[in-house]
């Protein structure tokens, strides 16, 4: 009887022509076509025989152009992390590289990892989408999806994949987030709580020039010049693998020379005694560069002794800054050198004897408003 059944499904299988393989039919009802390319036998499924021919004709033109065939068959965690490491970590710095594999590995891998590459589809992931844990946000979810996205446009130049499952799935919707604006009596609250507070002068340069968080924190004593009045901001710190880390800022547009109000002189003053040895100016008691995690800690807890919302972030003294220098009659050109916008072309840094002076007044004036011409911060 088996014998009958196997000698039936040979006379239906179909022969075409040697770049048109075989179609035969299977006992779960679909078809499957067969086609010898370079020395090996590869297989293909559907649901129709118009449906196989056409992944027959498609894996010939990918053997036509060159493409590693064996590739096809491969599930999306392992090209994920091939992607992983010989496009992410040898295009980007180690952060980078972090962050791509902490989605991966939390997020798409759990749900999809074990889907063929060539089998990933808009609505998979849109479903995978859909099924993310509902405490993670919008902009979370618009991220990872970004993240997929990246690497599937790689896999398309490998010639692994014919379209962009992530670039054709519905998006997340985002929600704008709208950064909380500190107002100029909570600002002289905050200040008043850091007066002789150890990292009094990181605060303060936070609150007045708009240094973002990692900058602050990798700020060096060799940075400051109080006999010229001059900030220079030449890297980061960061977090890499669980280490906090110096990195040169990445961009030319970040390496930029500040003016310092005369305010900021005896706090800085202070934190360049400070563990002289040291090189960091607002080091740790142990003298190492401060996380930012115990950096927020301990901005939440003068936030309390405030009486300030909690929800207020490191990041937001920066927007204080800005708003500051805007209100107080800077330029918008003038507030995006004092930041190191990415839409600057040349930064301060190599022109720090032609600092203009319409630079130094604007920051100036916005400092004397906040905290009055003749204050003393000590």
């Amino acid at each position: 009887m088996e014998v009958n059944d196997e000698v039936k499904r040979r006379k239906r299988r179909k022969r075409r022509g040697n770049w048109e393989g075989t179609i035969k039919d299977r006992k779960d009802g679909r078809k499957e076509g067969q086609i010898m390319l370079g020395g090996k036998r590869h297989y293909v499924y559907g649901a129709t025989d118009k449906e196989v021919q056409e992944r027959i004709r498609s894996l010939v033109r990918d053997y036509e152009a060159g493409v590693d065939l064996s590739q096809r068959e491969i599930k999306l965690s392992e090209y994920l992390e091939r992607w992983l490491e010989e496009v992410v970590k040898t295009t980007n710095g180690p952060r980078t590289y972090e962050y791509y594999r902490s989605i991966v590995e939390k997020h798409i891998n759990p749900a999809l990892g074990n889907v063929k590459l060539r089998a990933l589809t808009p609505s998979k992931v849109s479903a995978f989408l859909t099924g993310l844990p509902s405490d993670l946000s919008s902009n979370t979810r618009a991220k990872i999806r970004g993240a997929l996205r990246t690497a599937l446009n790689n896999a398309i130049q490998w010639r692994l994949v014919e379209y962009n499952a992530a670039a054709l799935a519905r998006a997340p919707k985002i929600t704008k987030f709208e950064a909380h604006v500190i107002t100029p009596e909570e600002a002289r609250r905050f200040r008043e709580v850091i007066r002789e507070h150890p990292q009094e002068g990181l605060y303060l340069i936070g609150m007045t020039l708009g240094l973002r968080k990692g900058e602050l924190l990798g700020l060096r004593k060799a940075d400051v010049d109080l006999k010229a009045g001059l900030l220079y901001i030449r890297g980061q710190a960061q977090s890499v693998n669980g280490e906090v880390v110096w990195k040169e800022t990445k961009t030319e547009q970040s390496r930029r020379v500040l003016p310092i109000p005369k305010q900021l002189y005896p706090a800085l003053q202070k934190a360049l005694e400070y563990q002289p040895e040291v090189e960091w100016l607002f080091p740790s008691r142990a003298g190492t560069l401060i996380t930012p995690r115990n950096l927020v800690r301990q901005f939440k807890s003068l936030l309390r002794k405030a009486g300030l919302s909690e929800k207020i972030r490191v990041h937001d003294l920066r927007h204080f800054a800005a708003t500051n220098l805007l209100r107080n009659g800077a330029r918008i050109e003038e507030a995006r050198e004092v930041l190191g916008h990415t839409e600057v072309t040349t930064t301060l840094n190599y022109y720090a004897h032609a600092l203009p002076d319409e630079l130094s007044t604007a920051v100036k004036t916005a400092v004397n408003n906040l905290l009055g011409e003749d204050e003393v911060l000590v």
